[in-house]
């Protein structure tokens, strides 16, 4: 209780009451704390060497976005054909459908021409899978690829710095 108490008096008695009492304002500069630095704080002693090492996967890591952007692009081309082919076969069904409960022969023609049409592009739609699972493959093996490349930089970062540190 006494804390409190204690804590309230230096309060009322910091505080000016009336704003003749108000402490008046010198005309010095405040001196300023310098702002905080942005980014992280230098490594120290043998630390130092690691730099390179958090520099290189940094580098790593931008190489690799690249490399999954550029896959996700090709794949992208293939995707948007995929889609457009199945809009197309499941507009021909909807047609198909409507025009057989329409008798008639020219609605039957149609329903062959429109049959036709769906037969060639599951052709079509069978090419692109093959297509999409032979990109697929290309990116698995380049990828392996980049990732033992970046690997053995890596290690190779890693052994020049612990070879300064001991």
């Amino acid at each position: 209780m006494s804390a409190i108490l204690i804590s309230l008096l230096a309060v009322v008695f910091t505080v000016p009451v009336f704003a003749e009492d108000a402490v008046e304002e010198t005309t010095e500069p405040v001196a300023e704390c310098p702002a905080p630095e942005k980014g992280e704080k230098p490594l120290l002693g043998c630390a130092q060497h690691l730099g390179a090492v958090t520099t290189g996967y940094e580098r790593a890591l931008e190489e690799w976005k690249a490399f999954a952007r550029t896959a996700s692009n090709r794949l992208k081309n293939v995707a948007d054909k995929e889609i457009k082919t199945k809009g197309q076969i499941q507009d021909n069904s909807a047609e198909i459908n409507k025009l057989k409960f329409k008798r008639s022969r020219k609605n039957k023609q149609m329903i062959k021409e429109l049959e036709r049409e769906n037969k060639k592009l599951w052709k079509v739609l069978k090419g692109i899978s093959k297509e999409q699972a032979a990109l697929c493959k290309a990116t698995s093996k380049e990828g392996a690829q980049k990732h033992s490349a970046l690997a053995k930089r890596l290690s190779g970062l890693w052994k020049t710095a612990r070879g300064s540190i001991r």
